[in-house]
């Protein structure tokens, strides 16, 4: 059958081929580039803001004990209730970033994690108290 077509029939059948062949190799690119797309969307919205949230968290917590060494060191009742709204503000927002942080990360291993921080952190917050207990005791 191809035998009988003429030169120009047989060019444009090649190059219509080509042509079918070509979009369909793009159609694949297309499919496969939107799928990376939505990959590194996913990656973006759910694992970098929850380390994003982690990381805030992180500075939370560095806040809270620079307010409790300043509790602890404070000389006036002023410097006391300051240092002391300090930390509460600091642990708001770190249980605040925290609870953002395990509403994004979903894996048996994550939450295993987040379950071992919950135990540390109420460990630290009992000794946080015992000490604002003993700032509270002493005078100025």
């Amino acid at each position: 059958m191809f035998n009988n077509l003429t030169v120009r029939a047989r060019l444009q059948l090649g190059f219509f081929g080509i042509a079918m062949l070509g979009a369909a190799i793009a159609a694949v690119g297309i499919v496969n580039m939107d799928r990376m797309d939505s990959a590194a969307a996913r990656a973006y919205r759910v694992n970098l803001q929850g380390v994003s949230h982690s990381k805030e968290a992180n500075v939370n917590l560095i806040h809270a004990g620079r307010a409790m060494r300043g509790l602890l060191l404070a000389q006036t009742d002023e410097q006391k209730k300051a240092s002391a709204g300090t930390l509460d503000k600091s642990l708001t927002a770190l249980h605040r970033e925290l609870d953002a942080a395990k509403a994004l990360f979903s894996s048996a291993e994550e939450s295993a994690h987040f379950n071992q921080l919950t135990g540390s952190l109420s460990a630290f917050e009992a000794a946080l108290g015992k000490l604002r207990g003993m700032a509270a005791d002493s005078t100025p």
